[in-house]
């Protein structure tokens, strides 16, 4: 069994015997932000209620071989020392264009203003470091997941 399916084996079992239990679906692991920083600043508005969406280059997980996220799969996020902080229900999931994005979207994810301008303004540049890691040019074209999630389960509150 791989580290992230054991990761998940072992949260679905901690979660159970706390009686909290995962809808059926896949799960898969991720990380938010590229920094400890841009992390801590991301859970925070997740766990607020703030952020209620995410979007992520879809170059990613073709480079690293994995399915898109889909409507249906669980999330578990892990800070950067591998330690989970929130399980998330993926409610809707779409790929388009990065110059696609709706400002309803961009107000979904919660940073900033809230605005598209922002959204286009902080993720252009977060994507560009990301594009730089897989050797790609970022693009207005460049193909964007945009998810929408509810919280299930946060790691740093007792279980319900």
């Amino acid at each position: 069994m791989g580290a992230d399916a054991a990761l998940i084996a072992g949260v679905r079992q901690r979660l159970r015997a706390a009686g909290v239990v995962l809808p059926a679906g896949r799960a898969f692991v991720g990380r938010y932000g590229d920094s400890p920083g841009l992390e801590r600043e991301l859970l925070a508005l997740i766990r607020r209620g703030h952020k209620r969406a995410t979007c992520s280059l879809a170059w990613e997980y073709d480079a690293e071989g994995e399915p898109l996220p889909a409507a249906g799969d669980m999330e578990i996020v892990v800070n950067g020392a591998a330690r989970v902080e929130l399980v998330l229900h993926i409610t809707h999931a779409r790929q388009c264009r990065f110059d696609a994005v709706s400002a309803r979207f961009a107000a979904l994810e919660g940073e900033g203003d809230g605005t598209l301008e922002h959204w286009r303004e902080e993720h252009w540049a977060f994507f560009a470091r990301a594009c730089e890691r897989l050797g790609r040019q970022p693009s207005a074209a460049m193909p964007v997941l945009c998810c929408e999630f509810r919280l299930l389960h946060d790691a740093q509150q007792p279980a319900r």
